[in-house]
């Protein structure tokens, strides 16, 4: 589970906001890359599949 501080979820939101539109959410993910072999990403998506958990 990902957590965000109270800061964090109103940038969020106000993100979210600024889109204009209700069907986006936040994506957390992790991809092949980087030089653990891992790099972690952020963006707003509107691609929901049945693997994501969404709250």
């Amino acid at each position: 589970m990902i957590q965000l501080t109270e800061s964090a979820a109103g940038k969020v939101k106000e993100l979210l906001v600024e889109e204009g539109r209700s069907d986006i959410a936040l994506r957390v993910a992790v991809q092949p890359g980087g030089c653990s072999g891992l790099r972690y990403a952020m963006y707003l998506d509107d691609q929901l599949s049945e693997k994501d958990v969404a709250e």
